[in-house]
């Protein structure tokens, strides 16, 4: 009979984050960003950085309302690791939150303050910074994985 060894285990291995929830950490904040940074632009041309502060809470706000919707909508699954682009789901997440953001304007009276134009210009240079940031994401998994990193290294028997 073989000798077994027990080796005990380190109960902090188990609760450290993992790179994985890292990195979803880091795909959330930037899809945050993504979707009030062209609004925080538009605020500060508009009028300067008088008023940003009080609209500031207001975008922190859409921008954490964006991540929870993308999270309801699956954009946050095991397919955020596959190799598939996922334009259609990020645009149907997107038309979404905005729709939300251009209610929530609407009901705080804020949205006087942006023309229709400029609405049209956040929602597109947002969406574009969404692909621009999937394909990103898609060009490090490649780039990681010819350098050898999360290869299976194990056999299943």
């Amino acid at each position: 009979m073989p000798l077994v060894r027990f080796r005990p285990l380190d109960r902090l291995l188990l609760t450290r984050p993992s790179f994985v929830e890292y990195f979803l950490l880091a795909v959330r904040l930037k899809h945050g960003l993504i979707a009030i940074l062209p609004g925080l632009l538009l605020c500060a041309m508009k009028d300067g950085w008088v008023r940003t502060e009080t609209n500031l809470a207001v975008l922190l706000f859409f921008g954490l309302l964006t991540v929870l919707i993308f999270q309801a909508l699956g954009v946050y699954n095991e397919r955020l690791f596959s190799n598939l682009l996922r334009f259609r789901t990020m645009l149907f997440a997107w038309f979404a939150a905005f729709c939300v953001l251009l209610f929530m304007y609407k009901q705080l009276n804020l949205l006087d303050m942006f023309s229709s134009k400029s609405l049209i210009i956040w929602f597109i240079v947002s969406l574009l910074g969404f692909g621009a940031g999937r394909l990103f994401v898609l060009l490090l998994f490649r780039t990681l994985r010819n350098h050898g990193h999360f290869l299976q290294r194990a056999v299943i028997l």
